[in-house]
Formats: structure tokens, C-alpha cells, sequence
């Protein structure tokens, strides 16, 4: 903003008597509202965190990139192994510095969650109300970017068996490890208790906005997508009316069955060319229905690995693993029991034989055949 602007703005805003445009700008500049512009030293612009708090008031949220939570968890697993170490030397002090950075990260991440969600539902929002003074195309490249390049790459991380399962799976068991070790110091087990219950908020949360944004945007991309197809098509065959004359619509005629076709009285290239500017932004209007800010679908309840590998190294003999799990957790979501067993054999070291003859296992929703996996003591 150049001095004659910011002049322009407080004419519109303030009384004449008032205005001291340079007294205005020099306060703003010096309590860091404002800042010297790299391209002139008569224009300024507004500080990225002042523009951040301001977007903020007015609700208008950006989306964050999917690899900014991965960073997140990526230091929660760090933390993480400090916690371990901390609890394994009986430093309090480290313990205490950990959960610190590790209630941060948490808290971190649900807000990212949460801000993206926001700012999904107000993109789609607009685009069904037709106030975003967006093109057709322009729409669809906003849906399929959101749908490619970031909802895609984020369920691979908050969903069922992602990234953050298994980071905070992995917290779980750390904390459920301290509090038995360090029980008896004072704050231990509260802070232990506070963890678990932000982890937990945060695993629901990050899975309900994820699965809610999936439900608004997969089918507004579809109708969009159609519309767009439509679109482009009618472009193409106009553009080649335009070059080549009537002549262009012999291979469509071919293909639509026209019922009657009058070669006289053809209509002017004046509404001819107002109906092809109105074909090119053609837009279907259905009812999508009021936005779902909520879901319909439970949460999965997740299987703590941590309580399962200490059940197997107490049993110590199980003739089929797979289907031990299938039993003795009987109603746990099928990818979180597979997940499981996966996780259990690769991270531990159980003696285990793998049988050559083949076995079934029959859910209400799959049926598995493998070759059973033996656990015994060695």
C-alpha cells in the first residue's frame, strides 16, 4: 500500500479533523502493524502474523499442507523416544521437558485439523452458493487439487493404520510404560493421565474431519467434473464450427440421432454467439442438500498393540495367531486387527513357525485364507 491508498482509506473511514495519515502510519509501523515494503520506501505492507490473526477474526482459513502434520509427528516420535529414555534413567526433569514439546505437538496438529476443516467447508460452501467468482474450470481445478493433492495424501496419514496411528500408538505405550515405572512421583501420573486424554482427542478429531471433508467434497467433485466434461466438449466442437463452418458437426450428427433438423431460418451469429458464451459456463444447479458438518459413521475403536504383545508374551504358546486375534478381539475394525498383527510380529521377537497348510478365517465382512502363523516359547 502506497501513502496516497493508506490516504485514500482514512478519508473513507475517519473525520477530517482527525486525519494525520503520516501520524497513522508512522504508530502503525512502530507497534508492528505495518512494515517498509522491500520495493519502495514509500509503501507498506501488512506483517505475515498480523495477516494471519486478521484472517483469523474474519474466519476465512487457508489450507495447510499435509506434510506440515507429518513434521508434527515426525517430532512427536523423537519426543517420544526422549520421553522412553527419560522414563528408563528416572529423570523426572526430562520426563517433564518431553510431555511439554509432546502436548504442543499434539495440540498443534488438532488445530491444523481443525483450521483445514474449517476452510474446506467455506470453499464448498462457496462454490455451492455461487459466490466464489469462480469460473467452471477454474472450480474444478480448485476440487481436483483439494481431492488429488491434499484430502488423498491426508487420509493416508490421520486414517486407520496412517502414520499417526501409529505414532501415537507408539506414544500410548511410552506413557502406559512411564506411569508403571515412575507411579510413585508426585505429577507423573496426572501428567500421564492429561496425555492419553489429548491423544485421544486428537486421533477422534483428526478421523471426524477428515471422513466429514471426504463426504462434501467427493460428491461435488463428481458433479463438477461432469459439468466441466460438458463443457469442455461443447468448447471443442463450437471451436471447430468456428473454423471449419457446419461441415464440423457431421461426425456428431452421426453420433446423436437427431430427430428433426431445418436447414432454413438458421438463427444470427449474434444469439449464436450469445449461446455459446452462455454453453461455456454451463452450470447444473442440483440440490446438494445443507452442508455436514458432522458424520454418521462410529469411530473404529483402535486396538491397543501395546496390551496385545503383552497377552502374547504371557500366553507364549498360540497354534494360529491370525485367528487368535480375530477371536480374542472380537469387535475391533478388521484393518486395525491386520495392522496388528502385522505390527506385533515385525517389531518383536516371538519364535514363530509358519505352517505350509492353508486355513480360513470367516468375518461378517471379509473371509481370509494364509498360512498359519505359530507362536511358541523357544
Amino acid at each position: 500500500m502506497t501513502l496516497s491508498e493508506i490516504r485514500s482509506f482514512v478519508e473513507l473511514r475517519m473525520p477530517k479533523e482527525e486525519r494525520d495519515t503520516e501520524g497513522i502510519v508512522a504508530a502503525m509501523e512502530q507497534n508492528g502493524l505495518l512494515e517498509e515494503s522491500v520495493e519502495s520506501e514509500s509503501a507498506w505492507e501488512v506483517p505475515h502474523a498480523v495477516a494471519e490473526f486478521i484472517r483469523h477474526l474474519s474466519s476465512r482459513q487457508r489450507l495447510t499442507s499435509p506434510d506440515r502434520i507429518s513434521a508434527i509427528l515426525s517430532e512427536i516420535a523423537r519426543q517420544t523416544a526422549l520421553l522412553h529414555d527419560a522414563f528408563s534413567s528416572m529423570d523426572k526433569d526430562a520426563a517433564i521437558h518431553a510431555w511439554k514439546i509432546l502436548q504442543q505437538g499434539l495440540e498443534d496438529a488438532r488445530c491444523i485439523s481443525k483450521a483445514n476443516h474449517e476452510a474446506i467447508l467455506q470453499n464448498i460452501m462457496a462454490i455451492k452458493s455461487k459466490s466464489d467468482n469462480r469460473s467452471l474450470r477454474e472450480r474444478f481445478l480448485f476440487i481436483q487439487e483439494l481431492h488429488s493433492r491434499y484430502l488423498s495424501v491426508l487420509g493416508v496419514i490421520v486414517d486407520v493404520g496412517g502414520e499417526m496411528d501409529q505414532r501415537l500408538t507408539e506414544l500410548i505405550g511410552v506413557i502406559k510404560h512411564g506411569a508403571g515405572a515412575m507411579g510413585n512421583e508426585p505429577g507423573v501420573p496426572e501428567m500421564s493421565e492429561k496425555m492419553l486424554f489429548l491423544i485421544k482427542r486428537l486421533r477422534e478429531d483428526a478421523w471426524t474431519h477428515y471422513h466429514s471433508a471426504i463426504k462434501e467434497v467427493a460428491p461435488l467433485f463428481k458433479q463438477i467434473r461432469h459439468d466441466h466434461g460438458l463443457a469442455s466438449s461443447a468448447s471443442r466442437v463450437l471451436e471447430l464450427v468456428g473454423k471449419n463452418g457446419a461441415v464440423a458437426l457431421k461426425p456428431v450428427v452421426e453420433q446423436v440421432k437427431v430427430s428433426k433438423w431445418y436447414e432454413e431460418n438458421l438463427f444470427s451469429n449474434y444469439p449464436l454467439e450469445d449461446y455459446v458464451g452462455g454453453v461455456r459456463e454451463y452450470t447444473r444447479r442440483p440440490d446438494l442438500g445443507p452442508l455436514s458438518v458432522g458424520i454418521e459413521e462410529s469411530i473404529p475403536v483402535l486396538l491397543d498393540e501395546q496390551a496385545l504383545c503383552a497377552e502374547v508374551e504371557e500366553l507364549g504358546h498360540i497354534p494360529d495367531f491370525l485367528k487368535w486375534i480375530f477371536e480374542r478381539y472380537d469387535g475391533y475394525d478388521e484393518h486395525s486387527l491386520i495392522n496388528a498383527f502385522h505390527n506385533s510380529l515385525m517389531k518383536n521377537t516371538y519364535a514363530t513357525k509358519v505352517s505350509g497348510d492353508k486355513a480360513r478365517v470367516d468375518t461378517a465382512r471379509s473371509s481370509f485364507q494364509y498360512n498359519p502363523v505359530t507362536i511358541y516359547e523357544p
